[in-house]
């Protein structure tokens, strides 16, 4: 029998009591990654913005066990605004932030925030090629896996935009779950990074993995497709979409002796403390949890479950140290947020211990929620916590 997870209730609220003792007056203050014991800051790390949402997305949590976070989750929600025209990173930022604001409390102004944020996503929508890509000016289009989970925000605009649009949400969303094998998969399984196209002809005309290693297979990226898939494998009940996110997990099976992966599986099946990426595997195992209570497979669940328990049974820093989840990678080739905890690696251990521990999918799947699914793999008591 498998061991006991930890604690949801007890893991997120401690997590939180640390966060609380100093928190950032703007978004350029979130936490990205750890680096000697203390957080780097956007501002201080001088990367790109696309975790924003992350930070609040945690507090979000935080008030389905506490009430009294709600109101920290809302002013750190107000400091998400918009960033990134022509950028899939919008879907990273407003999903986590506005988006569960609008579906736990029902603002308004969230909502509207969030309509616009999902249209500013749906202008990236490059009709030759059938993606979601970044728009850059005079320069070829770039595309990523990445974009793959970005998508729930453009689920969410499916069900609640009211204004026709040129391309409808669920046509967006299909043209680019439908282009996934012929694009970014290879013969073998492994799955293509970032990919540059012709804006003219949406032609391929390279293909890059600048987080991994060249011709390789950058984890989080197979991690960020794998959400994706089963994500519409369920909303549209397209059994291909799923058959192809089995794939990626057999490929990640295959060449990870353990349930957490090196930074790139090209490095090998026992990759040194320093190559690994947890937040790899807290990615998976959110999916793989979704997919085993979805569809009642066990596998899934069971390797989820296993992934969850080793996250935090060999990588849970101590409680008064910066981070949950030791072990993420952020950049390897660029020396950045190495062996680290990061604020979406800490997001998703708790997104996926939660799913463990109540059967219920996070509140930013609410395009999900509205479906019956069974919880018959929940190894124990399972129902929502309190609701705000």
């Amino acid at each position: 029998m498998l061991p006991t997870a930890p604690d949801f209730e007890k893991t997120l609220i401690r997590y939180l009591q640390n966060e609380t003792r100093n928190l950032p007056e703007s978004v350029e203050q979130f936490p990205y990654y750890t680096s000697n014991g203390h957080w780097e800051t956007l501002a201080s790390a001088g990367a790109d913005d696309w975790v924003s949402g992350f930070y609040p997305a945690i507090f979000w949590l935080g008030s389905l066990v506490n009430h009294e976070y709600s109101q920290t989750a809302k002013n750190l929600t107000r400091l998400v605004t918009k960033k990134h025209q022509g950028n899939f990173n919008t879907g990273f930022r407003y999903q986590y932030s506005h988006l569960i604001n609008y579906e736990l409390t029902g603002d308004s102004n969230s909502y509207k925030k969030c309509l616009k944020a999902a249209r500013r996503l749906m202008d990236c929508h490059h009709r030759q090629s059938g993606l979601i890509c970044h728009f850059r000016k005079n320069r070829p289009l770039l595309t990523a896996t990445d974009l793959y989970m970005n998508l729930p925000l453009l689920y969410w605009a499916a069900d609640n935009d009211p204004l026709p649009l040129s391309v409808s949400y669920r046509q967006c969303i299909k043209n680019n779950l439908n282009r996934a094998s012929a694009v970014f998969l290879r013969e073998d399984g492994s799955v293509r990074h970032v990919l540059y196209i012709k804006p003219a002809t949406g032609e391929i005309i390279a293909e890059k993995s600048p987080q991994g290693i060249e011709k390789g297979c950058w984890s989080r990226g197979l991690a960020w497709l794998y959400r994706g898939l089963i994500a519409g494998s369920i909303y549209f009940n397209e059994s291909d979409y799923r058959e192809t996110a089995r794939g990626l997990v057999s490929y990640h099976c295959q060449n990870s002796e353990k349930t957490i992966p090196a930074y790139d599986y090209a490095v090998g099946q026992n990759p040194a403390e320093e190559k690994l990426d947890t937040t790899a595997a807290a990615i998976l195992a959110g999916g793989l949890l979704i997919d085993g209570i979805v569809f009642e497979a066990k596998d899934s669940f069971e390797l989820g479950q296993q992934t969850v328990l080793d996250l935090f049974g060999f990588y849970r820093r101590s409680e008064d140290a910066a981070g949950l989840i030791s072990g993420g990678c952020y950049h390897y080739p660029k020396n950045k947020g190495i062996n680290a905890a990061t604020i979406w690696g800490d997001y998703y251990a708790l997104e996926a211990l939660y799913i463990l521990t109540t059967g219920e999918l996070p509140p930013y799947c609410s395009w999900l929620t509205k479906r019956d699914y069974s919880r018959s793999f929940l190894p124990g008591r399972a129902g929502p916590l309190s609701q705000v």
